[in-house]
């Protein structure tokens, strides 16, 4: 076990990220801001720098609490790669407590992660969802993830490929922490807060 330096909570010593305030623990991050292993010279998730040219960073898709509440604000501002996205279905829960991460351990977009405040969130290929995920074996409206009645409920939406938790394909489950949710050839750790 460890301790986060920033909250002083205890951690498993081979976590990346502190499970109370999501903190990175230790790992080095290159400028983009992408988890690079310790061997690595250069970060493996940045295109290759071409000499007298500017580096290109990926932009990603930000979702707004208006755009999840069914309104398509105008000029959503776009966070390069590798940032932590906050989630919330109202202005009224964006101020509430954690209750949860998704974290992209398996995948093309590796380490990603997702904080989840409440709410209700489609995940899929198609660029409408609120959480997009970059694989081609993934349905383009594939699963919907639900805070109700205290507890985080994942639910299939008859995926091609289904939807695995923990390796049993599922229609419909209570996350419990630490759970692997597995969806086309993507894999994400969901945490409890």
């Amino acid at each position: 076990m460890a301790t986060c330096s920033t909250c002083g909570a205890e951690i498993l010593s081979s976590a990346k990220f502190c499970a109370q305030c999501g903190s990175s623990l230790g790992s080095r991050l290159c400028t983009n801001g992408h988890v690079m292993e310790p061997d690595w010279d250069t970060c493996r998730y940045c295109p290759p720098a071409n000499v007298g040219a500017t580096r290109v960073i990926k932009p990603t898709r930000v979702v707004s609490p208006l755009r999840v509440a069914g309104i398509d604000p105008a000029g959503v501002k776009k966070k390069p790669m590798g940032t932590t996205q906050l989630y919330s279905e109202s202005k009224k829960e964006s101020s509430a407590e954690l209750l949860g991460w998704l974290v992209v351990t398996q995948g093309k977009e590796q380490w990603r992660d997702y904080r989840i405040t409440g709410g209700h969130f489609v995940l899929g290929r198609d660029k409408d969802c609120d959480i997009v995920i970059d694989d081609g074996h993934v349905s383009s409206r594939h699963a919907s993830l639900r805070f109700r009645e205290g507890k985080m409920v994942l639910t299939d939406l008859d995926s091609s490929n289904g939807t695995f938790v923990n390796g049993d394909q599922i229609s419909r489950v209570d996350l419990e922490d630490n759970a692997e949710i597995k969806i086309g050839d993507t894999v994400l750790k969901f945490r409890k807060f």
